[in-house]
C-alpha cells in the first residue's frame, strides 16, 4: 500500500488539531487550577480592556462629522454606560490587586478581611 501525499497531509493536519487541542486543554487546566484571585485579575484586566476599545469606538463614532444631534446623544448615552461599567471593573481589579498585596505569606487572606463582605 502506498502513502499518498494527500495521506500525508491529512495526517499532518489530524495531528497538528491533537496538539492544538492538547495545547487548549492544558492551558485550561492551568487556569483552572490558578489562584482564583490571580484568575479573577485576569479576567477584569481583559474586560477593562475590551470595554477600555469599546469607548474608544464611541467616542470616535461621537467625533464624525455631520452626525445629527439625536444619534450624538445617544452615541453619548452609550459611552457614558461604558464608562460606569470601565469605572465599576476597574474598582473591583483594584479591591483584588489590595487582596494580594494583603495576603501574608501564606497566601491566605488577613483574618480581619476574611469574612467581611465588601460594601461601596
Amino acid at each position: 500500500m502506498e502513502y499518498t501525499l494527500p495521506t500525508a497531509l491529512a495526517d499532518v493536519v489530524q495531528y497538528h488539531n491533537t496538539c492544538s487541542f492538547m495545547y487548549g486543554l492544558n492551558k485550561a487546566l492551568q487556569e483552572g487550577i490558578q489562584d482564583t484571585t490571580e484568575a479573577d485579575i485576569a479576567k477584569l484586566t481583559r474586560r477593562l480592556t475590551m470595554v477600555s476599545l469599546q469607548i474608544g469606538q464611541k467616542n470616535m463614532e461621537i467625533s464624525q462629522p455631520g452626525l445629527d444631534e439625536e444619534d450624538k446623544e445617544s452615541l453619548k448615552s452609550e459611552r457614558k454606560k461604558l464608562t460606569e461599567r470601565y469605572d465599576a471593573i476597574s474598582d473591583a481589579l483594584k479591591e483584588l490587586e489590595l487582596r494580594i498585596q494583603g495576603e501574608g505569606a501564606t497566601g491566605e487572606a488577613p483574618m480581619e478581611n476574611a469574612d467581611t463582605p465588601t460594601t461601596k
